[in-house]
Protein backbone atom coordinates (compact mmCIF):
# COMPACT_ATOMS: atom_id res chain seq x y z
CA UNK A 1 0.00 0.00 0.00
CA UNK A 2 3.03 1.88 0.50
CA UNK A 3 3.95 1.83 -2.84
CA UNK A 4 0.59 2.93 -4.42
CA UNK A 5 0.80 5.86 -2.40
CA UNK A 6 4.61 7.13 -3.20
CA UNK A 7 3.38 6.41 -7.18
CA UNK A 8 0.54 8.74 -6.21
CA UNK A 9 2.99 11.59 -3.94
CA UNK A 10 5.19 11.36 -7.30
CA UNK A 11 2.16 11.50 -9.82
CA UNK A 12 -0.15 14.75 -8.20
CA UNK A 13 2.75 17.13 -7.41
CA UNK A 14 4.19 16.64 -11.16
CA UNK A 15 0.83 17.04 -12.25
CA UNK A 16 0.58 14.19 -14.42
CA UNK A 17 -3.33 13.67 -13.55
CA UNK A 18 -4.28 17.33 -14.12
CA UNK A 19 -2.40 16.07 -17.37
CA UNK A 20 -4.37 13.32 -17.80
CA UNK A 21 -7.99 15.49 -17.36
CA UNK A 22 -6.65 18.12 -19.51
CA UNK A 23 -5.66 15.88 -22.35
CA UNK A 24 -9.47 14.10 -22.05
CA UNK A 25 -11.12 17.33 -21.98
CA UNK A 26 -8.98 19.16 -24.97
CA UNK A 27 -9.58 15.43 -27.12
CA UNK A 28 -13.11 15.99 -26.46
CA UNK A 29 -13.27 19.58 -27.59
CA UNK A 30 -10.95 18.88 -30.56
CA UNK A 31 -13.28 16.16 -32.26
CA UNK A 32 -15.71 18.58 -31.87
CA UNK A 33 -13.90 21.47 -33.51
CA UNK A 34 -12.85 18.55 -36.49
CA UNK A 35 -16.36 17.58 -36.45
CA UNK A 36 -18.17 20.86 -36.73
CA UNK A 37 -15.40 22.53 -39.27
CA UNK A 38 -15.71 19.11 -41.36
CA UNK A 39 -20.10 20.05 -41.62
CA UNK A 40 -18.98 23.80 -42.35
CA UNK A 41 -17.00 22.63 -44.97
CA UNK A 42 -19.45 20.36 -46.27
CA UNK A 43 -22.20 22.89 -46.37
CA UNK A 44 -20.21 25.51 -48.34
CA UNK A 45 -19.57 22.85 -51.12
CA UNK A 46 -23.14 22.10 -51.46
CA UNK A 47 -24.03 25.94 -51.64
CA UNK A 48 -21.17 26.58 -54.59
CA UNK A 49 -22.35 23.44 -56.17
CA UNK A 50 -25.98 24.34 -55.56
CA UNK A 51 -25.37 27.95 -57.43
CA UNK A 52 -23.09 26.36 -60.38
CA UNK A 53 -26.39 24.21 -60.98
CA UNK A 54 -28.70 27.39 -60.65
CA UNK A 55 -26.30 29.26 -63.38
CA UNK A 56 -25.49 26.08 -65.44
CA UNK A 57 -29.71 25.90 -65.36
CA UNK A 58 -30.06 29.47 -66.45
CA UNK A 59 -27.60 29.15 -69.54
CA UNK A 60 -29.41 25.75 -70.69
CA UNK A 61 -32.51 27.96 -70.87
CA UNK A 62 -31.11 30.63 -72.33
CA UNK A 63 -29.74 28.06 -74.99
CA UNK A 64 -32.86 26.49 -75.24
CA UNK A 65 -34.85 29.45 -75.82
CA UNK A 66 -32.23 30.80 -78.82
CA UNK A 67 -32.42 27.05 -80.40
CA UNK A 68 -36.12 27.50 -80.33
CA UNK A 69 -36.06 31.00 -81.96
CA UNK A 70 -33.63 30.12 -83.94
CA UNK A 71 -35.92 27.06 -85.37
CA UNK A 72 -38.94 29.33 -85.70
CA UNK A 73 -36.34 31.52 -87.99
CA UNK A 74 -35.30 28.63 -90.01
CA UNK A 75 -38.75 27.66 -90.55
CA UNK A 76 -40.10 30.57 -91.76
CA UNK A 77 -37.42 30.97 -93.76
CA UNK A 78 -37.95 27.59 -95.73
CA UNK A 79 -41.61 28.57 -96.05
CA UNK A 80 -40.86 32.18 -97.28
CA UNK A 81 -38.31 30.39 -99.74
CA UNK A 82 -40.35 27.39 -100.70
CA UNK A 83 -43.52 30.46 -101.26
CA UNK A 84 -40.47 32.34 -103.66
CA UNK A 85 -40.15 29.42 -105.33
CA UNK A 86 -43.50 28.16 -106.57
CA UNK A 87 -44.25 31.84 -107.73
CA UNK A 88 -41.25 31.85 -109.84
CA UNK A 89 -42.91 29.07 -111.92
CA UNK A 90 -45.65 31.17 -112.89
CA UNK A 91 -43.81 35.03 -113.23
CA UNK A 92 -43.89 35.70 -116.84
CA UNK A 93 -39.78 36.00 -117.17
CA UNK A 94 -39.21 32.33 -115.90
CA UNK A 95 -37.55 31.35 -119.15
CA UNK A 96 -35.13 33.85 -118.84
CA UNK A 97 -34.61 34.17 -115.18
CA UNK A 98 -30.73 33.45 -113.95
CA UNK A 99 -32.50 31.61 -110.95
CA UNK A 100 -33.79 29.16 -112.87
CA UNK A 101 -30.89 26.70 -113.64
CA UNK A 102 -30.16 26.78 -109.70
CA UNK A 103 -33.40 25.77 -108.72
CA UNK A 104 -33.82 23.09 -111.02
CA UNK A 105 -30.80 21.54 -109.40
CA UNK A 106 -33.15 20.81 -106.36
CA UNK A 107 -35.86 17.84 -106.11
CA UNK A 108 -38.88 18.13 -103.79
CA UNK A 109 -37.06 15.57 -101.72
CA UNK A 110 -34.58 18.28 -100.56
CA UNK A 111 -31.40 16.46 -102.88
CA UNK A 112 -29.49 18.03 -105.35
CA UNK A 113 -29.65 16.23 -108.93
CA UNK A 114 -25.96 15.96 -109.72
CA UNK A 115 -26.92 13.80 -112.59
CA UNK A 116 -25.77 15.79 -115.92
CA UNK A 117 -28.69 16.42 -118.15
CA UNK A 118 -30.26 13.72 -120.98
CA UNK A 119 -29.77 11.09 -118.57
CA UNK A 120 -32.35 9.12 -116.92
CA UNK A 121 -33.74 9.90 -113.81
CA UNK A 122 -32.64 8.32 -110.17
CA UNK A 123 -36.63 6.90 -109.72
CA UNK A 124 -35.57 3.81 -112.44
CA UNK A 125 -33.18 2.02 -109.96
CA UNK A 126 -33.83 -1.37 -109.58
CA UNK A 127 -35.48 -2.34 -112.68
CA UNK A 128 -34.32 -3.87 -115.30
CA UNK A 129 -34.05 -2.26 -118.48
CA UNK A 130 -33.22 -4.28 -121.87
CA UNK A 131 -29.85 -3.54 -121.95
CA UNK A 132 -28.94 -4.78 -118.78
CA UNK A 133 -27.56 -7.77 -119.64
CA UNK A 134 -28.26 -11.56 -119.04
CA UNK A 135 -30.69 -12.33 -115.91
CA UNK A 136 -28.11 -13.88 -113.37
CA UNK A 137 -31.56 -15.75 -111.94
CA UNK A 138 -31.66 -17.53 -115.60
CA UNK A 139 -32.53 -20.84 -114.34
CA UNK A 140 -32.64 -22.23 -117.33
CA UNK A 141 -28.94 -21.82 -118.50
CA UNK A 142 -29.55 -19.67 -121.79
CA UNK A 143 -28.57 -16.37 -120.82
CA UNK A 144 -31.71 -14.49 -121.99
CA UNK A 145 -34.29 -13.48 -120.00
CA UNK A 146 -38.30 -14.72 -119.79
CA UNK A 147 -40.56 -11.52 -121.65
CA UNK A 148 -42.95 -11.21 -118.12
Amino acid sequence: MTSVMDVLQWLLPAGVLSNVVVWLISRSTYRARNRKEREDIYKQLYENVSGTLLDIQQQYEQLQRKHEQSNKNQTRMAGMLSLLVARARYCRSWPQCPLRSELQKYHQDGYIDSSPQGQRDHTGRGERQLRDGPDPDDESGSGCRSPS
